[in-house]
């Protein structure tokens, strides 16, 4: 589900959703939220990076835990740590402990973390929090925040890397996930800004519709009418609970059905559509991070 052959710059890719819901209130555009929404069912087309090892370990089980050499995660934390404590740059020392881990889903402190999307798209940037949240002493809060908001790494690092760093499987989990999800969210917010530009060209005020026009002209239906048809896909007895979590598989199972069902040309002019408000938010976003910066100084 990648857009090769787009001409599209893969060296900087990354989430922009939180960035995404900033621009939509500073904006005035309705945020991208939906009732309970349940994760979809995985298809076929499954990225298999499981450790075998770790099919033992109980999901309830942190970074300390006694089993920990049998798990991948130890494993990864441990590289991580160690790689920082001997002076290395961050955000390659995360890659390859990203590289190392293999555990799909865990609970942490309570927390669930379900770091596949349709066991098709690899939520790094979940799975960046996880680990980053482990060195804080390591990374400073600006880093973490413009990582861990709009994907972005220090200027010093080569995005390029990140092919080399991660492997084949999480890799192309790491693409679908950016087009699946980033730009998708980017797609709806252009086409939900566009309605409101024209309302406002033509005079019309206090409409609250946006994002069900910017459904229609995307999609051909409105976010009910997929949001049940999504429910209708996810797996039985699953219990719908509204998160980020939900909301971004619904997001990718909405990417998913674009692409099932619009022709070539719409495709590559929507995902175009999308990767240029995706710039602009990530303009926008670094634009201030400079002035909250300056003002520091």
């Amino acid at each position: 589900y990648t857009t090769a052959g787009m001409g599209v710059d893969q060296g900087k890719l990354g989430n922009v959703n939180a960035a995404a819901s900033q621009w939509r209130a500073e904006h005035g555009a309705s945020q991208s939220t939906y009732s309970t929404p349940c994760p979809s069912t995985p298809s076929s087309n499954i990225l298999h990076w499981t450790n075998p090892t770790d099919r033992n370990s109980s999901p309830n089980m942190d970074s300390q835990s006694d089993t920990r050499n049998f798990d991948s995660r130890y494993a990864a934390l441990e590289h991580l740590r160690t790689a920082l404590a001997a002076g290395r740059d961050w955000p390659e020392a995360l890659l390859e402990a990203m590289a190392l881990w293999t555990v799909p889903k865990e609970i942490h402190l309570g927390r669930t973390f379900d770091y596949f999307i349709a066991g098709e798209a690899f939520d790094w940037l979940l799975l960046a929090e996880r680990l980053l949240n482990e060195v804080r002493d390591y990374v400073s809060e600006e880093e973490r925040e413009a990582l861990l908001t709009i994907g972005a790494f220090p200027d010093r690092f080569d995005d390029e890397e990140v092919a080399r760093l991660l492997d084949g499987d999480k890799y192309r989990g790491y693409l679908n996930y950016y087009y699946g999800v980033t730009v998708e969210e980017a797609l709806q917010l252009a086409c939900e800004l566009e309605a409101r530009k024209r309302d406002a060209s033509n005079g019309v005020r206090y409409r609250d519709d946006y994002l069900d026009r910017a459904f229609m002209r995307i999609y051909g239906k409105s976010s009910l009418e997929l949001l049940l048809a999504f429910r209708a896909s996810a797996e039985p007895n699953h219990q719908c609970i509204s998160s980020m979590a939900e909301h971004r598989g619904f997001t990718y199972w909405l990417f998913k059905y674009r692409w099932a069902n619009s022709d070539k040309a719409k495709i590559a002019s929507d995902t175009a559509k999308g990767l240029r408000q995706l710039e602009r938010i990530r303009k926008d976003v670094q634009r201030k991070q400079k002035m909250v910066a300056a003002a520091r100084a």
